[in-house]
Formats: structure tokens, C-alpha cells, sequence
């Protein structure tokens, strides 16, 4: 073989194993794998249920005691932290020949509350030393009502539940402070108030998931 003929397969050959060399090299085994995640956010639902009688009432007079109760819940998928309970009053002064004070603290202050309990929890003795008026309740901040600390998340049909009972009484007062022979709660006829009654539950704070 001539010397020319050599020197030609040489460079071919070098040719050949530069484009190898720029065309990589192929596996022909793989495996692919793929973590999923999906971020949903929990559902916060208190409901209130089972209330034993309408807690409106009319044609109040002194003397006359309420006894009211009901549940709040936990109808959600997040457990509850403590339950925030306050009271809004919406008076109106009444119209009453003898009547129609327009005091809406005076008028409040007329309805004692004997009692307040939460699942044996006596919330009038935690929050208001064991006395309280209905002026009290709507004056004071936001308090918990929860009987202990909060409540879990639903599980299946049971919920997480507090029974609320409250007593209140329209006090009885004779005084006839100017002597007259008209009793001093006489100011009081025809007045009203509507009450609400706020729930706010808040959540119990987050963890390592």
C-alpha cells in the first residue's frame, strides 16, 4: 500500500471519531420518577343547633326569669382554638303612657343574669366574678366561651360540641323614689332591645406537616 493511500484512511478514520464524540453517547435504561403535591386549605365551620326556645320574648314584666340554651359546634375539618362570644344591642325606647325611658344602659341594667355556663364551665364566675347585667354582656370585650380548650375537627357524625344555658331575670323593684305611689320601673314600659348574640371561632395554630 503506497504511502498516499495511507495517509487517506488516517484522516478518515479521525474524521469518524470526531463526530462520535460530538454526537454524545446514548443509555438505553431509564427511569423517571414524579412526587405530586396538592395544598388544599381546611374548612372553619361553627354552627350553632338544638335551641330549646325561641330567645325572643315579649310582654316582659319584673319577676319574670329566661332560660335559654343551645349548642355550638364544630361542624368543620379544622380543629377550633376558643370561641369568641359578645353582644350588640339594638334599642328602642317604647312609647308607654307611663314609660318610654330613653336610657338604654338603665334599661339593660334591669336584667340580671343568673346564669351562664358552658358545659359545666361557669362562664359568669370566670368572666364577671359571678355577678353581671345584660348591660354588662353587651359592654364587655370578647370572651371565650368554649367549656375547655377549643374544639376538634369533625369526626365523621360526631362533632365537637358546648351546650350554652343562660338565665335571666327582669329584676322586681317597688322604689317610688318621688313618693308619689309610681313604682320607679314605671320608666321602663314599652322599651325593647334586640340582642345578638356573636360567635366568632378562631383556629388553633398551625404545625409541621
Amino acid at each position: 500500500m503506497g504511502i498516499k493511500k495511507k495517509l487517506g484512511m488516517g484522516v478518515m478514520a479521525g474524521a469518524l471519531g470526531l463526530s462520535l464524540v460530538g454526537g454524545g453517547t446514548y443509555a438505553a435504561f431509564n427511569d423517571v420518577e414524579t412526587a405530586q403535591g396538592n395544598y388544599s386549605a381546611g374548612e372553619l365551620d361553627l354552627s350553632l343547633g338544638h335551641l330549646n326556645k325561641s330567645l325572643s320574648v315579649n310582654n316582659l314584666v319584673p319577676g319574670d326569669t329566661i332560660k335559654r340554651s343551645f349548642e355550638i359546634m364544630n361542624s368543620g375539618n379544622v380543629d377550633i382554638a376558643e370561641v369568641l362570644f359578645d353582644v350588640d344591642s339594638n334599642f328602642q325606647p317604647g312609647n308607654a303612657v307611663n314609660g318610654g325611658n330613653k336610657d338604654e344602659g338603665a334599661f339593660l341594667g334591669q336584667f340580671n343574669i343568673q346564669m351562664l355556663d358552658s358545659d359545666g364551665r361557669d362562664i359568669l364566675a370566670d368572666h364577671f366574678g359571678g355577678t353581671a347585667t345584660v348591660a354588662d354582656l353587651v359592654s364587655a370585650e370578647a370572651f371565650d366561651i368554649a367549656s375547655s380548650d377549643g374544639f376538634d375537627k369533625k369526626d365523621g357524625e360526631n362533632r365537637d360540641s358546648d351546650t350554652i344555658t343562660m338565665v335571666v331575670e327582669f329584676v322586681e323593684n317597688s322604689d317610688d323614689s318621688n313618693g308619689d305611689g309610681e313604682h320607679d320601673q314605671n320608666m321602663y314600659q314599652g322599651n325593647s332591645t334586640t340582642l345578638d348574640f356573636n360567635f366568632e371561632a378562631t383556629q388553633k395554630g398551625g404545625q409541621p406537616r
